[in-house]
């Protein structure tokens, strides 16, 4: 059985979604329009979305969520 780090992915899909979010804002720093709804979606499940503290991922942030999905 695959460990979890939270409670909505399992180990080995954290890790592919940290990979996929910092993709996701290398493109959105180029304006493409579907990274910014890409790193908001991320933001808004908390996924992929690295807690320095922890390392592991981190809980939804729904003013960042807004900011990318809404503030740009």
């Amino acid at each position: 059985m695959m460990q979890k780090t939270n409670d909505s992915l399992p180990a080995n899909d954290k890790s592919n979604a940290l990979k996929a979010f910092t993709c996701f804002k290398k493109a959105a720093a180029h304006d493409y329009s579907e990274a910014f709804v890409m790193v908001g979606n991320a933001y808004l499940e908390g996924q992929g979305v690295e807690n320095y503290a922890t390392g592991i991922g981190t809980a939804q942030d729904y003013e960042k969520a807004v900011e990318w999905l809404f503030g740009r």
